[in-house]
């Protein structure tokens, strides 16, 4: 299959040429540059230096298809991505999830949070009974279904998602963008959170085993879903530290964590659900479901896989 790596590399050249002249953020241009060298540095390490090469390649077309995130053409980024997949099959499940996430997580147009939001409970509602749904089903994938095949369709729902809000975001017209739109918080752009949600989702398949995604998985579908329910009707007592998180909303996801992974973790999981309520109610300009993951996923490789 050496005619597909020969493809991927002239692709990921060109995409890197574009990349260069194009950009007018020098500050992207020098973070795309950054994590393509610790990517390259993360792939030797692991073991991966003879496809490191095919790997990068990942890195760049996932960082294309983030960076023209709502853009008509930028659905055809995703054919690539799906050639990608087929050029790499074999690889690591693991590692491959890791190229394709790094390279999301290489432009900083989505890191950006909206400064306003308003939380209407009708909003709320729609967007924490798709959460929960996705959750079920994403828990019973890794549940019954070897994780490298999981992995591999949690990408390609990814990927799916990434297709329709370009979709929506380019046409703004049609079922789809009226059903979708009611699910958006006013301030936000089209699909932020669900963006955020597939991200922080891929980094905990991308880097842990079965059972620790789980614990993030209960974290960012469940937790951060019926944190929102209870704090959008009940949160009255704000948190003195960040007003736009409540007493109860905290409470809340700290115990639907401590819930879901205390049969996973045993009594490690007070620790582990205290850590994940913590992050979720700091004020940091990321999306709570990505760095709850990064956080989350950091501490469970290095403590307990």
């Amino acid at each position: 299959m050496a005619y597909t790596t020969i493809i991927l590399y002239i692709i990921a050249l060109a995409l890197v040429a574009y990349k260069a002249v194009s950009v007018k953020d020098t500050k992207e241009l020098l973070l795309f540059m950054a994590l393509l060298v610790a990517s390259w540095l993360l792939f030797n390490y692991e073991g991966y230096s003879a496809i490191t090469t095919t790997l990068l390649s990942g890195f760049i077309i996932f960082n294309a298809i983030t960076s023209f995130y709502g853009k008509a053409w930028g659905s055809a980024l995703l054919l690539l991505a799906a050639y990608y997949l087929f050029a790499t099959w074999g690889i690591s499940t693991g590692i491959v999830l890791q190229s394709a996430v790094i390279g999301a997580l290489s432009t900083t147009r989505m890191y950006s949070k909206s400064k306003h939001r308003k939380a209407e409970a009708k909003v709320e509602n729609m967007r924490n009974i798709f959460q929960i749904a996705a959750g079920i089903f994403f828990i019973l994938l890794f549940i019954f279904v070897q994780q490298q095949y999981a992995s591999i369709l949690l990408l390609l729902v990814f990927m799916a998602g990434v297709a329709i809000s370009n979709y929506t975001m380019s046409s703004k017209n049609g079922g789809v963008f009226d059903v979708l739109s009611r699910m958006e918080r006013e301030g936000f752009d089209f699909g932020h959170g669900a963006f955020w949600l597939g991200v922080g989702a891929l980094f905990a398949a991308a880097f842990l085993n079965a059972n620790m995604v789980l614990v993030v998985f209960s974290a960012i579908f469940f937790g951060d879903s019926f944190s929102t329910i209870l704090g959008v009707h009940y949160g009255h007592v704000k948190l003195p530290y960040n007003k736009k998180k409540s007493v109860i909303g905290t409470a809340s996801y700290f115990a639907i964590v401590l819930l879901m992974s205390f049969p996973i973790l045993s009594y490690l999981a007070l620790p582990v659900a205290a850590l994940a309520a913590l992050v979720e109610s700091l004020p940091i300009p990321l999306d709570d479901n990505f760095d709850v993951s990064l956080v989350l996923s950091i501490i469970l490789q290095l403590f307990l896989v």
